[in-house]
């Protein structure tokens, strides 16, 4: 494509861009045209002037046209593996059928498999993301929770042991569901209260089964019973707050809410992922630990730089740069343009691609 010309502050300045016209100030030429902006440039330009202007366009061949782009065999790679481990986890609920335990063995190779994966975080993140039937969603949700709730621990510093720990309470957080009533659970309309309380027990049915394995930690347990406790107290079963809730079930919280969020259920259609950030930013102020969610928002922004995206109207572009305050509308270039979509007020992001 022809190389685009964008005019930005240099608060605005990334690694890669190329200045397309001689940057001067004060008639002293700081920059020639044609100079690729290394990261090194970037951070004395924003220091010394941020509030300048300059001529920049992304060359072809530039960092972002190459930058975190999957392969195909990465990509199948990622399917065969969710497609591996959704079977056993579907094998070891199944035995809930006829027994009152899970097979902690199917447990324990579960979690080895999920925390020994090699699988790039962006290529698992995109898979979890991936447009699904409802079929697929309750087969792929505990694995999906899983593996965001590790991936928070992993940015968290975790021990193994307790990522390992993690990793089997975010396995079996809904384990306590093989309890209820399906025709509730897949209830397409809206649940009566009588109903909705039934939901609300799973968490303490959940907590009752795996009390009973013998050796397992209690701390996988207890994250199971509190996995819907909220900050302020509006959550389930008991109404705590913040520091009396386990870390790992809040840990579980959030990673359950996105996968929940972005995955297409009988009762409600799924939300693009940046706009799920978006409601999971919204509830770090009141529901959710917001040192947690800051933490997950961070590092998932970092992972969708330089994913593509679709839009409202049909076009295609890349994401270059993303805020905080406004997570669903980045900066992000097409084939025509760069686009600000926090100033367009018509254009939006359908989903990523």
């Amino acid at each position: 494509m022809k190389n685009k010309v964008i005019k930005i502050p240099a608060s605005e300045l990334m690694e890669g861009m190329v200045v397309s016209k001689n940057f001067i100030v004060n008639n002293i030429r700081l920059l020639n045209k044609d100079v690729e902006i290394s990261q090194r440039i970037a951070n004395k330009i924003k220091e010394t002037y941020p509030e300048a202007l300059l001529e920049v366009y992304y060359p072809d061949n530039s960092l972002l046209s190459s930058y975190k782009k999957e392969t195909k065999a990465s990509m199948i790679e990622a399917e065969d593996f969710f497609k591996r481990v959704t079977h056993t986890c579907f094998k070891m609920f199944s035995r809930l059928e006829v027994r009152d335990d899970p097979d902690i063995n199917m447990v324990r190779n579960l979690s080895k498999e999920l925390l020994t994966t090699d699988i790039h975080q962006e290529i698992m993140i995109k898979n979890i993301t991936t447009v699904r039937n409802l079929k697929d969603y309750d087969l792929r949700h505990s694995i999906n929770t899983a593996i965001l709730s590790v991936l928070i621990g992993r940015w968290l510093g975790y021990s193994p042991r307790n990522l390992k720990l993690l990793s089997y309470a975010a396995l079996l957080h809904d384990i306590g569901k093989e309890k209820i009533d399906e025709k509730i659970l897949y209830k397409p309309g809206a649940l009566t209260e009588n109903e909705y309380n039934m939901v609300k027990l799973h968490s303490q049915l959940g907590y009752e089964i795996l009390k009973k394995i013998p050796f397992l930690d209690s701390s996988v347990a207890i994250a199971v019973l509190m996995h819907h406790e909220r900050e302020d107290g509006s959550g389930y079963p008991f109404g705590i707050k913040g520091d009396s809730i386990s870390s790992y079930g809040k840990i579980i919280a959030i990673a359950d809410t996105f996968d929940a969020m972005t995955s297409n259920r009988v009762y409600k259609e799924r939300i693009s992922p940046l706009s799920a950030l978006e409601e999971i930013r919204d509830c770090s102020f009141k529901t959710l630990d917001p040192k947690l969610c800051h933490l997950f928002i961070k590092n998932m922004m970092n992972l969708y730089i330089g994913n593509q995206i679709l839009l409202s109207n049909g076009a295609t572009g890349t994401i270059i740069k993303m805020d905080i305050n406004s997570i669903s509308k980045p900066l992000i270039i097409t084939d025509q343009c760069f686009i600000n979509l926090s100033a367009s007020k018509d254009l939006h992001i359908v989903d990523i691609i």
